[in-house]
């Protein structure tokens, strides 16, 4: 009978108790890059900082996206910053679902384990009634792999579909797993939801397969040519283009900042589920500020529809 590792809520319960060490995943300085249709997405990691009482690293997803498409008006929305600390041998995340870090990387694994975990917030993409559920995935195998100039342990996966209302998670796209430093080998840092509504819009996409990863110590390229597009200008002319929200993650007034040039705008905040919670417009004053006193912890959408361009939504997370 093979083994079941279950940590959907021994990780919850003691957490608090695990040594962990600043040594492995995510170091100050470290950086991703994935690719996506319309362009890359830059991760980066800058540095310690301390959430729910924890010290850990954040990570920062810029999506920045290519011509022609930027110069069509198309804008791809960045993907929520995310907190994460290391132990020997686990990585966790910091959880809104259940308000606490969880597992996101096990690594005391072995070939034929069946590993439970609690659900992790979806991405951006994604959205749906995910609760504080759990997945569920058995180890294919766990091997020393090689990766450019760098070998590191990896962790290969095939997901269990547990069905209703659990959640099927996979890490990656064809080839399913996750790597020291990396994290997942074919696709963004956290796995995605299967069972999740996926929102049909160009403007939120999906983080695909890493292209390079870069720390003080290592430098790994999974790609011929640049790890991500030329940007000359492109992330200044972006950055002085769009709307803007913060602080994120948001727990008392959520501001927005608009360009010069946008002077109507219709503002929306909505729930995983699509429930309207506000509904505001702006009227060419150059911010706007959403009372989040009453919203509690969790994820966000924020839909921003301004006169003459296309509306653009843009994830917001909300820590008590």
């Amino acid at each position: 009978m093979k083994p079941s590792i279950n940590l959907a809520f021994i990780a919850i319960l003691f957490f608090a108790t695990s040594s962990f060490a600043q040594t492995s995943f995510a170091p100050a300085g470290s950086e991703w890059y994935h690719g996506m249709p319309y362009g890359t997405f830059h991760s980066y990691s800058t540095g310690d900082t301390v959430i729910a009482g924890i010290t850990a690293r954040k990570i920062v997803q810029k999506a920045y996206t290519a011509n022609p498409w930027l110069l069509l008006g198309l804008r791809v929305g960045d993907h929520p910053d995310l907190f994460v600390y290391n132990n020997t041998d686990t990585v966790f995340v910091y959880n809104h679902l259940f308000s606490r870090f969880t597992p996101l990387y096990v690594f005391n694994v072995h070939a034929g384990d069946t590993v439970t975990l609690p659900v992790l917030p979806p991405e951006p993409a994604y959205m749906g009634a995910v609760t504080d559920s759990f997945f569920s995935f058995v180890v294919d195998s766990v091997k020393m792999a090689a990766y450019d100039t760098a070998t590191l342990k990896t962790v290969y996966t095939t997901s269990i579909d547990p069905g209703t209302p659990h959640y099927n998670y996979l890490y990656g796209y064809g080839l399913h797993g996750y790597a020291e430093k990396i994290g997942t080998i074919s696709g963004g840092l956290m796995p995605m939801c299967q069972r999740c509504t996926v929102l049909a819009t160009d403007a939120i996409q999906f983080q695909d397969t890493v292209r390079c990863y870069h720390d003080a110590g290592m430098s790994i390229k999974m790609v011929p040519g640049i790890c991500g597009q030329d940007y000359s200008g492109i992330a200044e002319h972006t950055q002085a283009n769009e709307v803007s929200a913060y602080p994120l993650p948001a727990n008392d007034i959520l501001h927005i900042a608009f360009p010069a040039a946008v002077k109507l705008a219709m503002v929306t905040l909505y729930d995983l589920t699509g429930t309207v919670l506000y509904k505001g417009e702006y009227h060419g004053s150059g911010t706007m500020g959403i009372n989040m006193h009453a919203i509690a912890t969790g994820t966000y959408y924020l839909k921003i529809a301004a006169s003459g361009a296309p509306s653009v939504v843009k994830q917001v997370s909300v820590i008590k």
